[in-house]
């Protein structure tokens, strides 16, 4: 890399995952290779756990999705807590969006009126894309990610999509229960990323 990059935010995908990551390193660029699973298939949708509620997002429903997001952040200290609170509120305008236009849709996991999981799924031609799937660590290992692959799945195969597709970090536990669930290894995606001040 010929220039300092440490002062500004950093994300580029690559082709492959490097050999020597020292250059992304000296720009304070950390890596990271994801998977990419497929199924052609929709996942099944397996039973609700006894005690939750599953809808669509909603209304109200936002705001709890944008607390969620928060107190997870808090719990684990990844973000700086008003940058990310910046971020995550701009990204939600944008996921309203498209779910109000059908393009995507957003379902969230209840215990009483607290969203405790939630994931979206955007509608890309026949394919349907999973994005921010998120438990909190209190109820998982329940079967909500489960169920709620499900339901997003089912939304979107009677919208025409006929291929479902998920990323997640290569050593993402979670990629146990979206192989469960029938996805299968596709290909893998690199990139170096430097995330904002903690």
């Amino acid at each position: 890399m010929d220039r300092d990059l440490r002062g500004h935010r950093l994300a580029v995908g690559l082709t492959r995952f490097p050999e020597d990551g020292a250059a992304w390193a000296a720009a304070g660029a950390e890596l990271e290779e994801d998977q990419v699973l497929t199924s052609s298939s929709p996942p099944r949708r397996t039973p609700v756990p006894d005690g939750y509620t599953v809808r669509r997002l909603d209304g109200d429903d936002w705001e709890r999705y944008i607390a969620r997001e928060l107190a997870e952040n808090l719990r684990t200290g990844e973000y700086a807590p008003e940058e990310h609170e910046r971020f995550t509120r701009a990204r939600t305008v944008s996921q309203r969006e498209l779910s109000d236009r059908d393009a995507a849709a957003f379902f969230g996991a209840f215990h009483g009126e607290r969203l405790v999981a939630d994931l979206g799924i955007v509608r890309c031609g026949e394919r349907a894309r999973y994005q921010s799937v998120g438990t909190d660590v209190d109820h998982r290992g329940r079967g909500l990610a489960s169920h709620l692959l499900g339901v997003a799945a089912a939304w979107a195969g009677e919208r025409g999509c006929r291929q479902w597709v998920i990323v997640t970090e290569s050593d993402n536990p979670a990629g146990r229960v979206y192989r469960r669930a029938g996805f299968a290894p596709d290909a893998t995606n690199a990139q170096a990323y430097r995330p904002p001040p903690r």
